[in-house]
């Protein structure tokens, strides 16, 4: 949905711009889905950004309209934020919906460090903080571009890995009380969405034997299928057809041992980071 990105607080936060429009059509195809699979209750999990708590609540609005039986239920999860991008240094002259150029010089830094072999680096730097100058031993920045626009770092790629997949792991812990007739919508952001995306791709080519997932290479295997979804312009595509990112979870996935153990596996892999 459309939002005007708002940095006054010093964190990214924007509210959405009349969402009625969009969260007609979503309720309108989503009631179609639950009448089709026999649901009769949604569950939408949303991050705890403005955007994702409005987008569910505009779309359970729409839904109760549409069908008045069906029941919706809402549940604030901040593990579904996109990466905590840390303390940004507000310009004295920002007004809401401005672009702040520190968002690209720091993604660029980012990407190169944390998803360092595709770069022509020895490895991945998964422990760098996004917007971190990272302070040498000689009292100097490797990145002192990056001093002006933020005063404390956010978070690495395995931090925000960690905490996704404790939700999913959460999740399935609890999967038994979400029930047959229940559907879970994750109302997430465009990072956390594409890696969610590309969990459950991976998760069923390991069912058919065409991935081997090792201890540690689970995050390496979705980044993988997120360029390859990019190259084949199937990731943006999704960004321009779907304007929010929404993903339906049927309950019986999570439930699936494979799902489990591959989550388990890697979650520990990254706690011993």
């Amino acid at each position: 949905f459309n939002e005007l990105d708002d940095l006054v607080a010093g964190k990214r936060d924007g509210e959405l711009i009349d969402p009625s429009e969009f969260a007609k059509n979503y309720a309108t195809a989503l009631n179609r889905a639950l009448t089709y699979e026999g649901h009769s209750a949604v569950m939408f999990i949303c991050s705890d950004k403005k955007r994702s708590i409005q987008t569910a609540d505009s779309i359970s609005e729409e839904i109760s309209k549409i069908n008045p039986k069906v029941k919706t239920l809402s549940k604030v999860d901040g593990r579904l934020d996109s990466l905590d991008e840390g303390n940004i240094i507000v310009p004295d002259d920002y007004s809401k919906g401005d672009h702040f150029p520190g968002f690209d010089v720091a993604s660029k830094i980012f990407m190169e460090e944390a998803h360092g072999t595709d770069y022509g680096k020895a490895e991945d730097n998964t422990t760098y903080k996004y917007g971190d100058p990272v302070k040498l031993p000689n009292g100097e920045y490797k990145y002192p571009e990056l001093t002006k626009y933020f005063s404390s770092p956010g978070e690495s790629y395995s931090e925000y890995l960690s905490r996704v997949y404790s939700l999913i792991l959460d999740s399935i812990e609890k999967s038994d009380k979400f029930g047959k007739r229940v559907k879970i919508v994750l109302v997430t952001h465009a990072q956390t969405y594409q890696l969610i995306k590309s969990l459950l791709t991976i998760l069923d080519k390991i069912k058919t034997g065409e991935v081997q997932v090792e201890k540690g290479n689970l995050a390496l295997l979705c980044w993988k299928d997120f360029l390859e979804r990019r190259k084949k312009k199937s990731a943006a595509n999704e960004w321009n057809v779907n304007s929010a990112n929404l993903l339906d979870i049927d309950s019986e996935t999570l439930k699936d041992p494979i799902l489990l153990r591959t989550i388990n596996q890697e979650f520990e892999s990254l706690t011993q980071i």
